[in-house]
């Protein structure tokens, strides 16, 4: 009887606080969906004060184990058996009703209370719950993720953990002594503490979160912290130590190092960009990685009635666009693809089609440039070759990747004691003249042609042409004729250059037919920064979304259980040519996309009228390509209200002009994934008296008619053969769009403007009529 009284006592509290507070329930929340779950939530502000003091599920659970409970078991509680022991007490059925009397929808809240708890400890793995070091803010957003709840909401739930077992070792230790246990929550918090100075963060008003001092931040004699729990400044000094209360915080996201997880995520897309140093180089390195996770690769020239529901498949086009996709298990006809689509190809140099040249006396390579680079940045460069080359093999032609590891080549500058205006006029080098790469002096790379190279150059000597002589006083060499280009490689690009190929590739010069090289940079992509916060590589526009939405398939559809529940088509698209305008026959303004789905469409759909075209309503597609960072030396650059920093998570773009394809709806629903996965997001608009760059978005929106979103990770120096961004906001991405294959099917379904009410428009129109016959 003391104990249904103790508990009765308890439920009665618990009612009384959670009625007015929490009009809606967790487990409606679930079931209904996302736009409910913040009112819904056991720990919003409100809902944290109520269970805070007065009694609520602490006061509960006080009284339940210091009356039921022996001393051994109370003083090693672990977080499985306080997960325990909020079960029994949603077991116990009838909260409210049990207490009041009241309506089954408070009841249901309390019960969604308790079943949140429920939930973030279930999500927690066993290391994690033995060792809650390394329940970091990594494992948080995970688990916040599978709970459907915040980080914030993880945090409190691990408070209250923290809370209780203190309080249990309290009431084992009393007990032990012979002394009554204490129950009145006043009298435990003013021995205890509150609950939130166990917490790591806290959250702001205006829901962001803020850093906290820990319980354990104790002086030099061990006396605790009079700012434990407290949200502080940076600058805020700890009355102990004298230190700057921040500093002490346990929340790694706090501090600008990024944590070890991060550091991981960023190094294998070093790996990626490393080995990627080309568009064809991006898709076999995507290629390699798919085949190893299991993925089957078809051919656009063949059948593909291999596909069905649980497989997992992709295919390439010109070696330089890849397309990825797993079909869910549970796919009905109609159903629509999930879809992120980055791009391969980044801004640089290309050889021309006759890169031979010669300028007073040096070997030169004859280049154009590709896209917007900024073309200042690729003097003074250590570079290189890579690319595709076709080689004779036997009546065959072979297509082989190729990369020169050493530098060859170089754009050299100017000397300043030369162009002394340089400062006052700027540096806006001609582009046919002045960006041409260095290969070797004439002389030298005559020597090591041999004397198949030679014998004609001579002839051209002694011939006293006229573009020997512009060549002898300065000028351009002529170019090999039209008829001489048909004499195979050797005529239209430098021996040397194909010597080098060949040997990289194995094989004679002469085997060499064609080719399409970029000019690249040999250093390599690294971590750096003063905190190791920053990646600084070539290519992250846009091999870092590239990678991100690549990893994120294969870590969602790693086996065919990982696709049991999915009712859609998660897919990955990978375009060349977006840096000119995606109007190529591999760009995103092809048919690739297009193909892609209704042949996947078709092939399962057995002749169901409309399929592809209700795939195509039903699909969803995040355009995936860097996005613009507030520059500290060019703020003016950005709109203030509108400016992203490095670190401030995945952006999202706006363009009234659709030259992002970012509407309402699919922001919102984006948000939302990133809400799930603990991701921050971030808006940019540019300035209103600024041109607007764009991406694949809106012309894979306006070419499907699908719901698209245009977001990006921050970075500086875009379209400089250097660039840089931070190394969290890559595990942002990763993270984003691991959520987003996860999560978009159930939450597409509960957003679909065509098919809403009509709007409820209330008030009267007083207007003149205009009189004219309608």
């Amino acid at each position: 009887m003391l104990a249904l009284r103790q508990q009765a006592r308890g439920l009665a509290c618990l009612a009384q606080l959670l009625q007015p507070q929490l009009p809606l329930a967790c487990t409606a929340a679930q079931q209904a969906g996302w736009a409910q779950q913040p009112a819904a939530a056991l720990h919003s502000s409100a809902a944290a004060a109520a269970f805070g003091g007065g009694g609520g599920i602490t006061g509960w659970l006080t009284n339940k184990m210091s009356g039921l409970m022996g001393a051994d078991a109370i003083e090693d509680l672990t977080i499985d058996a306080f997960a325990d022991h909020i079960k029994a007490a949603r077991r116990l059925g009838g909260l409210t009703g049990f207490a009041h009397g009241t309506a089954a929808a408070n009841d249901s809240a309390a019960q969604g209370s308790l079943r949140l708890f429920e939930h973030v400890i279930r999500a927690m793995t066993a290391e994690e719950k033995s060792n809650l070091q390394l329940f970091d803010a990594e494992a948080r957003a995970r688990v916040a993720q599978q709970a459907k709840c915040t980080t914030n909401q993880v945090d409190d739930c691990i408070a209250r953990y923290l809370w209780t077992r203190q309080m249990t070792q309290m009431i084992a230790q009393r007990k032990k002594e012979g002394k009554p246990p204490i129950t009145d929550m006043v009298e435990l918090e003013k021995t205890l503490g509150t609950w939130r100075q166990y917490k790591t963060q806290h959250e702001n008003a205006d829901g962001t979160a803020a850093p906290a001092v820990p319980l354990d931040h104790v002086g030099p004699k061990g006396q605790p912290c009079g700012l434990a729990g407290q949200p502080v400044g940076k600058n805020t000094k700890c009355p102990l130590t004298k230190k700057a209360a921040a500093s002490a915080s346990s929340n790694a996201n706090m501090s600008g190092a990024p944590s070890a997880a991060d550091q991981a995520v960023a190094s294998d897309l070093l790996d990626y960009l490393n080995a990627s140093v080309t568009e064809f180089h991006a898709v076999e390195e995507a290629r390699q990685r798919l085949l190893k996770a299991g993925f089957v690769q078809l051919s656009e020239r063949q059948g593909w009635e291999g596909v069905a529901p649980g497989g997992r498949y992709f295919f390439t086009r010109n070696a330089s666009t890849l397309v990825a996709f797993a079909v869910g298990a549970k796919y009905e006809p109609g159903n629509g693809f999930m879809m992120v689509g980055a791009h391969t190809d980044s801004p640089c140099f290309k050889l021309k089609p006759i890169s031979r040249s010669v300028k007073s006396g040096y070997g030169m390579v004859n280049v154009e440039p590709y896209g917007g680079l900024l073309h200042h940045t690729w003097f003074d460069r250590d570079l290189t070759v890579a690319g595709r080359v076709l080689v004779k093999d036997g009546d065959r032609m072979a297509h082989k990747l190729v990369r020169v590891p050493k530098p060859i080549l170089r754009i050299p500058m100017l000397a300043i004691h030369l162009q002394r205006d340089l400062s006052t006029a700027g540096f806006n080098p001609n582009k046919q003249t002045q960006c041409t790469p260095l290969l070797a002096t004439s002389i030298k790379q005559m020597l090591e042609a041999g004397p198949a190279a030679a014998a004609p150059a001579a002839a051209a000597a002694a011939a006293g042409s006229e573009a020997a002589a512009l060549a002898a006083d300065g000028g351009a060499a002529a170019a090999p004729s039209a008829a001489g280009s048909a004499e195979g490689a050797a005529a239209r690009h430098h021996p040397l250059l194909l010597r080098l190929l060949a040997k990289e590739l194995g094989c004679a010069a002469e085997d060499i037919v064609d080719f399409e090289l970029n000019v690249i940079d040999t250093q390599p992509g690294v971590i750096g920064g003063g905190e190791d916060e920053f990646i600084f590589s070539g290519r992250l526009d846009n091999l870092c979304m590239s990678w991100c939405s690549l990893q994120a398939l294969i870590d969602t559809c790693g086996s065919a259980e990982a696709l049991a529940d999915e009712t859609g088509v998660r897919a990955v698209a990978l375009f060349d040519n977006e840096e000119v305008g995606s109007d190529s026959a591999q760009g995103a303004g092809s048919p690739v996309m297009r193909d892609c789905i209704t042949r996947v469409t078709q092939l399962l759909a057995g002749g169901a009228e409309g399929a592809v075209q209700r795939a195509m309503r039903n699909s969803f597609l995040i355009s995936a390509d860097m996005a613009h960072a507030l520059h500290p030396n060019y703020a003016d650059k950005h709109d203030p209200d509108l400016a992203p920093r490095l670190g401030s998570g995945l952006v999202l773009k706006h363009n009234v002009n659709q030259r992002y394809a970012t509407t309402s709806i699919s922001a919102t629903l984006f948000r939302e994934v990133c809400r799930r996965a603990g991701v921050p997001t971030a808006e940019f608009a540019v300035r209103s008296d600024m041109a607007c760059g764009s991406t694949i978005g809106p012309i894979l929106a306006s070419g499907l008619g699908v719901r698209t979103v245009d977001i990006g990770v921050p970075q500086l120096a875009m379209h400089s053969i250097r660039e840089m961004c931070a190394v969290v906001d890559v595990a942002h991405g990763l993270k984003a769009f691991t959520a987003f294959f996860q999560t978009i099917s159930e939450l597409d379904r509960t957003v679909d403007p065509d098919t809403l009410p009509p709007p409820d428009i209330r008030g009267t129109l007083r207007e003149a009529a205009c009189g004219h016959v309608h």
